[in-house]
């Protein structure tokens, strides 16, 4: 018996996965590095390959769950002289829907925060829904186990449905949209530089480098040292 790879059909399969590029500067890209986000509108890159597939696992997650209330309609947010666009999963419902990796117990993901409030600002209200899929490998050390998880199989083993409400006060609302507008307003700064050096060291005019556990995925990686 013999088990043989067949790169030809993976690559012939991985064809079938359409992935449309973003058009102009999406909010989700604010949210988390901005030198990504340069590099989306300056020489833009298709997913890496195990990103693209946690894509299309999130998107066939949310399309079951939400069904008929999923609205996944792209919204342009007027900044100035151009727009943010976002794509609320489930304006209906006010909801938005993430899957992820790592356990999120008492606190989202840093980089979620802005995005969420962004939505709740953008539909006039101070809370917004955030249903999670955690398709993480790893079990969770018993440390990171919160308090209401039953057992730990009920709630802390993958694959498993976590739905949080997020109640923002009015003043954190408005201290995350500045945070959005401000990095809009910086990255469309960079993006006029755009093909200019600085300094005469023939360095790129990117932004900062910003570094996550996003940088092992990104496509983006190779040329991230260009700028610094």
């Amino acid at each position: 018996m013999q088990l043989i790879r067949d790169k030809k059909r993976e690559d012939r399969l991985m064809k079938n996965l359409k992935h449309k590029p973003l058009e102009g500067v999406h909010l989700t890209s604010l949210c988390s590095c901005l030198r990504a986000a340069y590099y989306d509108q300056v020489d833009p890159l298709p997913p890496r390959k195990r990103m693209l597939l946690y894509w299309i696992i999130g998107t066939m997650f949310q399309r079951k769950f939400y069904q008929k209330q999923n609205s996944n309609k792209e919204l342009a947010c007027p900044i100035g002289d151009g727009f943010i666009y976002t794509t609320p999963d489930n304006i209906k419902e006010q909801a938005d829907f993430k899957t992820t990796r790592k356990f999120v117990q008492s606190e989202l993901p840093e980089y979620w925060w802005p995005q969420v409030a962004f939505y709740a600002w953008w539909n006039g209200v101070t809370k917004w829904k955030v249903d999670i899929v955690y398709i993480g490998s790893s079990y969770p050390k018993k440390k990171d186990i919160p308090a209401w998880a039953p057992t730990e199989d009920d709630d802390c083993r993958a694959p498993n449905l976590i739905c949080y409400t997020v109640q923002f006060e009015d003043e954190e609302i408005e201290e995350y949209v500045n945070f959005v507008l401000d990095r809009a307003e910086e990255l469309q700064q960079y993006l006029s530089e755009w093909g200019r050096f600085v300094d005469g060291y023939g360095k790129v005019c990117v932004p900062p480098m910003e570094q996550s556990f996003k940088c092992g995925e990104c496509s983006y990686a190779f040329q991230c040292n260009l700028g610094e």
